[in-house]
């Protein structure tokens, strides 16, 4: 399980790092709009790194004849989207997110034993736009990152996702807001800062290489739990 960290006992280290304990200067309300900000901003480095996705995944169910689909409420950002080839045993095959150049791709089809298929989507607006058009009812997996949800009027014990540690990027940040509306100098805390972006970065490179598929035959299609799918 990956650390956390309750919102008060990051709200105390803030006050710690920024000298003002007992301090009125700076309202507990005022602090949790800043960490707020603060975390959507470490969220960001941590799934820029492919550190922690915070993923979550819906299933879509295509109709016949229609390409677009709402995304959900609380998307953030697509990870994938995956045809299921098979209920049981599962097997899902990818979609490949489509370029606004490949925007009227339709001839694109899954050459399985499913008939035609989605191959490609494109993220329009509010909506996932399928090609080609699905010609009948399939089973979609849309994986994606939900945007981070609001917790500057959150409870105490509200608990933030630290991973390994680095909610003291929250820590920092916030601690540099207090000493600016101080009008106090902080580089020591500009440095830390400096040294937990460069940390967050460090480890994004270290970590296992992410493993592609390699279609290793020739010809125009590739495999997925034995059905073949013609590349887009």
């Amino acid at each position: 399980m990956a650390r956390t960290v309750t919102l008060g006992a990051i709200r105390t280290r803030i006050r710690q790092r920024a000298d003002c304990v007992g301090s009125l200067f700076v309202t507990d309300a005022e602090l949790n709009g800043l960490i707020d900000s603060a975390r959507t901003e470490l969220m960001d480095l941590l799934v820029k790194g492919e550190i922690h996705q915070f993923e979550t995944a819906v299933t879509i169910t295509t109709v016949a004849g229609t390409a677009s689909y709402a995304l959900p409420t609380d998307h953030y950002k697509t990870l994938a989207i995956d045809y299921q080839v098979s209920a049981s045993p599962a097997v899902y095959a990818p979609l490949r997110e489509l370029t606004f150049a490949e925007r009227n791709l339709t001839g694109v089809v899954g050459a399985s034993s499913y008939g035609a298929s989605p191959a490609g989507y494109r993220l329009v607006g509010a909506n996932i736009v399928l090609a080609p058009v699905p010609a009948s009812a399939q089973t979609l997996r849309h994986t994606y990152i939900p945007a981070p949800t609001d917790i500057s009027l959150a409870a105490d014990a509200t608990t933030i996702e630290g991973v390994a540690g680095w909610e003291e990027f929250i820590v920092i940040q916030v601690a540099i807001n207090v000493k600016n509306k101080e009008e106090v100098t902080h580089s020591d805390l500009d440095r830390d800062l400096a040294l937990i972006k460069m940390r967050i970065a460090e480890m994004s490179t270290d970590r296992e290489p992410v493993k592609s598929i390699v279609d290793t035959r020739s010809g125009d299609y590739e495999d997925y739990g034995g059905y073949q799918w013609r590349r887009l």
